[in-house]
């Protein structure tokens, strides 16, 4: 049997094929360099010992853990040391900060408390002003009415007082006619002159005697009194009982007034009284008064300052709350940018390098036109 014919390989096209590998950027170097950049802005250091850690960090970081030297080890551990001690100041920072901003949150609660304090303490103020201003006006119209009933007893007094006065007058010039040294007593015993007789009855006119006495008294008054008759005499005696009956008149209203005038005089005591005790209550309504304006004054003041003080705790709690902010953003940034990072290089091990899965080969095909060979 004929041997098969072998497959032609296939025609080289004159192609050469590449095989393109593409190696992935290591990200160890920005890293090593961003832990370097960290390390010259730490506080705590020396600026030499800065720079050496700076300087170190690279080649230290750079090695795999386990295949670090000693010195690198060491830096490695440096750098540890560093950053722990930076951020235990940057934790401190933030804590003092969070404090910071609970006590002056606290302090503008208490701000807060004393302006509502003081404003309702005002409001209470204007409420005690109003209050003195309505006793004020109120004493005030007290004391006109007490002035006025003092004065409306003043004014009875003095007229009852007017009239006991006048009605004592009269009853003392009444008793004057009936004197016996008086002109009319010397008519009765002697022939009186016209002129004389004019005056006398003058006066009783004033008095308001009868007329048709005063008429028949006057030819009566012209006689000698040795020629006057019973009727003359009679008309006399009716002037005697007639200027006694107003002199009855006169003691009566006198009398009576007494009681009266007591009454009054009482009643005006009284009254000085309530118009003096009036008078105090203005001055006391007036006291008060002008003490609860001056609180007001206070009170507006007190009000100020406290809303002073708050608006001074709001701007420090800004502040504080923008250095709290600030601070735990250091730390937050800290932690999750260099420190991350560092403890990324600080642990970063030799990969371990995974057997390549094997090549399958493919037979290559007969070029055409060649017959395989042929099964013996």
């Amino acid at each position: 049997m004929a041997p098969k014919a072998m497959k032609r390989p296939a025609a080289f096209d004159g192609k050469t094929l590449k095989k393109t590998r593409v190696v992935a950027r290591s990200p160890v170097p920005g890293q090593c360099k961003e832990v370097a950049g960290s390390l010259r802005e730490l506080t705590g250091l020396s600026d030499s010992v800065k720079r050496m850690l700076a300087a170190s960090a690279e080649p230290a970081l750079s090695q795999y853990k386990d295949t670090r030297h000693s010195h690198q080890v060491s830096v490695v551990g440096w750098i540890q040391e560093a950053f722990t001690a930076h951020q235990a100041v940057l934790e401190a920072s933030a804590a003092e900060a969070k404090c910071k901003v609970d006590a002056v949150e606290a302090d503008k609660g208490s701000c807060e408390v004393a302006v509502a304090a003081a404003e309702d303490a005002l409001v209470k103020l204007h409420d005690a002003v109003a209050d003195a201003k309505s006793k004020s006006v109120s004493a005030h119209g007290d004391a006109k009415v007490a002035t006025a009933a003092l004065k409306g007893a003043r004014a009875a007094e003095k007229e009852l007082e007017t009239e006991t006065q006048a009605a004592s007058t009269k009853k003392q010039e009444l008793e004057d006619i009936l004197a016996s040294e008086g002109l009319y007593g010397k008519m009765k015993v002697e022939v009186a002159k016209k002129k004389e007789v004019d005056v006398f009855v003058k006066t009783l006119r004033k008095h308001k005697f009868e007329a048709a006495l005063l008429q028949t008294l006057s030819p009566v008054l012209a006689k000698e009194p040795s020629s006057r008759t019973d009727f003359d005499n009679l008309v006399l005696q009716n002037l005697d009982d007639a200027v006694a009956a107003q002199i009855a008149v006169q003691a009566k209203v006198v009398e009576d007034a007494a009681p009266g005038k007591a009454q009054r005089s009482g009643a005006t005591a009284v009254a000085e009284s309530a118009e003096e005790a009036a008078k105090g209550h203005v001055e006391a309504a007036e006291v008060v008064l002008a003490e609860a304006e001056s609180a007001i004054k206070g009170g507006e003041i007190a009000v100020k300052d406290s809303k002073k003080a708050l608006r001074a705790c709001s701007s420090g709690l800004k502040d504080v709350a923008a250095f709290a902010k600030e601070a735990a953003s250091a730390l937050t940034d800290f932690c999750n940018g260099p420190l991350a990072t560092f403890k990324e290089l600080q642990e970063r091990m030799t990969p371990v390098e995974e057997p390549s899965p094997p090549v399958e080969e493919t037979p290559a095909e007969a070029p055409a036109g060649e017959l395989e060979p042929e099964e013996a």
